[in-house]
């Protein structure tokens, strides 16, 4: 699993993942993003600066799931997770990189709709790969409704993603958000161990995971 972390934060926020996901046969790969800001690091420039940023980021992380496949990884065996900017560039990575990879959760994030965007995603990883996308209802840094409109044009376009909203802001939800991720993984990786696998099926619309998870 590939993790890139938010604005300004950086790879240390990520160091109890294995115990947080609860998959020990799972190897995670936590990047710092490549441009330093205030006390961490950035995967992109503010606007206007924005795109080509995300081009460069997107560069680097296409180089190295080259790498990884070039020591021996087989790309479907490949998940990611992001935070906030991270969670941007995971789904950008889904979009723009041909096959499929094992998973993808984007946590607080949202998408950069590049022209042409759903003509190059229809034959990219986006339309194969298992999708999560979770967000915040009191998120004041992405409005929830800013992330329902992404989804819609996702689901519009006929992309296989999973959403759930909770009752957090931009951060991460411990009680409900966190085990929610892990148990949609546990389904993907390990469906044997997973216990409520029905509702992991792809649809359309989101629903508040806390009720769900009493």
């Amino acid at each position: 699993m590939i993790v890139l972390h938010g604005l300004g934060d950086s790879l240390d926020s990520f160091a109890d993942i294995r115990t947080e996901l609860g998959l020990p046969e799972m190897n995670y790969l936590l990047l710092n993003a490549p441009k330093p800001f205030e006390d961490g690091y950035s995967w992109y420039a503010l606007e206007p600066r924005h795109a080509s940023d995300v081009r460069r980021s997107r560069r680097l992380l296409t180089a190295l799931v080259a790498d990884l496949k070039r020591e021996g990884w087989a790309q479907e065996d490949i998940f990611w997770l992001g935070h906030s900017q991270g969670a941007l560039m995971v789904c950008d990575q889904l979009m723009n990189h041909a096959g499929r990879f094992g998973g993808a959760v984007g946590i607080s994030g949202y998408v950069w709709f590049f022209r042409g965007w759903k003509t190059r995603a229809r034959n990219s990883a986006a339309w194969l790969t298992p999708w999560l996308m979770t967000y915040g209802l009191r998120d004041r840094l992405i409005p929830p409704s800013e992330i329902r409109e992404d989804l819609e044009k996702l689901w519009s376009a006929g992309a296989p993603v999973v959403a759930r909203a909770f009752a957090k802001g931009h951060d991460f939800d411990f009680k409900n958000e966190v085990p929610f991720v892990r148990e949609w993984l546990h389904f993907l990786y390990a469906p044997t161990r997973a216990s409520v696998a029905p509702r992991f099926s792809y649809i359309r619309g989101d629903v508040s995971a806390p009720s769900m998870l009493k």
